[in-house]
């Protein structure tokens, strides 16, 4: 009996021993995975900030990128400003020299008096018309006015500008050298954004303007005659392409130059 009591404790304690190895190695097992998934873990901590550094230091650099920008933006928008007011300021002067020519005498056409017709398209060679009378969206991101004083004729650089009608030279300004494109950050504010301009008195109030000159052949005091050329056409001034800004003003009031040209 003690000897077959003895075997089955032997049994037992070798079973007991089995299961405790079973249970050792799966405890070693379980602990390998754990080393394995604690290394995964603390690899994908390091990216994890290695990316929040990064991002942050794209977030900063972001912030002073947009801190210039803004700054940029206000000088830009300063700039801007300043040109619609040079504009404002010519604008008045050319309602002015028209309501002049308009009091001094109904002959102030040199001897031409516009008594109503169709005026002669001021660059018959015109490609298009970019721009008409009245409002619009300020081009170029920008540069030019949003109330448009007349209408924009696209032509090549140099095309002939001819006189719509007969008449006097009123006005000539003819220094401005910035014959190019412009863009917001290269305004041009010669002759208050027209660059270089002509206005021609017609009589009866009528005067034409004629601006973004790249030259310009006539002088103040002479009389030109319906079709004669008196400049071509350029980019001077807050212009972005070349092209004839041509106005109308009766009786020093800007009016829509279309109503006065042929199709």
């Amino acid at each position: 009996s003690k000897y077959y009591i003895i075997g089955k404790i032997a049994d037992y304690d070798t079973k007991l021993l089995e299961q405790i190895d079973e249970q050792k190695t799966a405890i070693e097992n379980s602990k390998s995975e754990l080393e394995t998934k604690q290394s995964e873990l603390s690899e994908k901590q390091a990216q994890l900030k290695t990316e929040e550094l990064r991002l942050s230091n794209a977030k900063a650099n972001k912030n002073k990128y947009v801190s210039q920008l803004t700054d940029e933006q206000k000088a830009l928008q300063e700039q801007i400003d300043k040109y619609n007011e040079e504009m404002q300021a010519v604008e008045k002067e050319f309602q002015e020299l028209a309501r002049q020519a308009a009091s001094s005498s109904s002959s102030s056409g040199g001897g031409y008096v516009y008594t109503g017709g169709e005026l002669q398209w001021p660059c018959p060679n015109y490609s298009r018309i970019s721009s008409y009378f009245g409002g619009r969206s300020s081009p170029g991101g920008g540069v030019g006015s949003r109330n448009h004083k007349g209408i924009d004729l696209a032509a090549s650089h140099g095309t002939a500008i001819i006189a719509a009608e007969g008449g006097t030279v009123i006005k000539v300004s003819n220094t401005c050298s910035h014959d190019y494109g412009k863009t917001p950050s290269t305004r041009c504010g010669c002759g208050g954004g027209y660059g270089n301009y002509l206005m021609i008195s017609h009589g009866n109030g009528l005067v034409t303007l004629y601006a973004h000159c790249a030259s310009i052949s006539v002088s103040v005091g002479q009389t030109v005659s319906r079709g004669q050329q008196i400049a071509t056409v350029g980019s001077t001034g807050y212009s972005t392409g070349n092209h004839l800004h041509f106005g109308v003003l009766l009786n020093g009031t800007y009016v829509n130059p279309m109503s006065y040209l042929g199709n």
